[in-house]
């Protein structure tokens, strides 16, 4: 729904690192493109290979209601140059308006007591009593 937070949950090696703790991706918007790349690290050397398989999720952020196709890539170092991966592309539909927050209502107020009080006078003065009166001949 629009106002959500969108979350990127990605299949990550024992080996990899998709994104750094306490680093946000970088996600850019043109029109219905959303790409994010995410700002990670790869090992080699098996001795690093510690990680196990894993879901990563990412916040990628709120955006309005809409048809989107969310391009993500991953950037990691290598020897030399950074080495820059498409991981995939996926379609996203953003829908409705965001919830407005709850509203408090009051459960009564002077003008509801007061109509209350007299309906219940009214009540008890109309009812009969329950007393029988017999009559003598």
């Amino acid at each position: 729904m629009a106002g959500d937070t969108i979350v990127l949950n990605a299949l990550s090696g024992p080996c990899d690192v998709l994104q750094r703790p306490f680093e946000t991706p970088v996600v850019s918007v043109a029109g219905g493109k959303i790409a994010v790349q995410l700002s990670g690290d790869h090992y080699e050397d098996p001795i690093f290979c510690i990680l196990g398989s894993r879901i990563d999720r990412v916040d990628i952020g709120t955006f309005p209601s809409g048809s989107y196709t969310v391009s993500v890539s991953w950037r990691f170092a290598t020897s030399g140059a950074p080495t820059i991966m498409q991981l995939g592309v996926l379609p996203l539909t953003i829908g409705g308006v965001p919830a407005a927050e709850p509203v408090s209502l009051p459960a009564s107020n002077t003008s509801s007591l007061l109509a209350l009080t007299l309906m219940l006078l009214v009540v008890v003065a109309t009812r009969p009593s329950g007393r029988v009166v017999a009559k003598r001949r």
